[in-house]
């Protein structure tokens, strides 16, 4: 009998080769960028926090505050009215019931055209507010063309 360290065999035998059951593919190793020697991935430790930094601000500047208004409704030309003009619109703005909704500053646009709207509404006939809306339309893809 064979001692207690060794595992009883034939005398003959050879051990048999180990055949494995499932075969993988070996994976193909490739490196980008064999002969590309130009420091474009490595920034020094402030410069990349200066632009993660950066990347935060955007991120909060997007998501913070009101939604930016229309272009097309945002008034970018100085009002040249008179003193005596801008006086009655002042003193009108308390009429006109249109802006009690406004919570905000009433500004010269949003009373010019409330004022607008109102005459429009008011004052023309069916016929002519159709005309005048698709005459507005075609002025207003007009400037949007500019």
């Amino acid at each position: 009998m064979a001692t207690r360290n060794e595992f009883p065999t034939p005398k003959n035998s050879k051990p048999k080769a180990f055949t494995q059951l499932v075969r993988q593919p070996k994976p193909a190793v490739t490196i980008a960028g064999d002969n590309d020697f130009s420091r474009g991935g490595l920034t020094p430790p402030k410069q990349r926090e200066k632009e993660e930094t950066q990347k935060r601000v955007e991120k909060k500047k997007v998501s913070i505050g009101r939604p930016k208004k229309d272009p097309l409704y945002t008034a970018t030309l100085p009002q040249r009215i008179s003193p005596a003009t801008k006086a009655k619109l002042d003193v009108l703005q308390e009429y006109v019931t249109e802006l009690s909704a406004v919570d905000t500053k009433v500004t010269f646009d949003v009373l010019v055209s409330a004022l607008a709207d109102a005459y429009v509404n008011q004052r023309l006939s069916t016929a002519k507010v159709e005309h005048f809306r698709d005459e507005f339309d075609l002025a207003l893809k007009q400037v949007m063309g500019k």
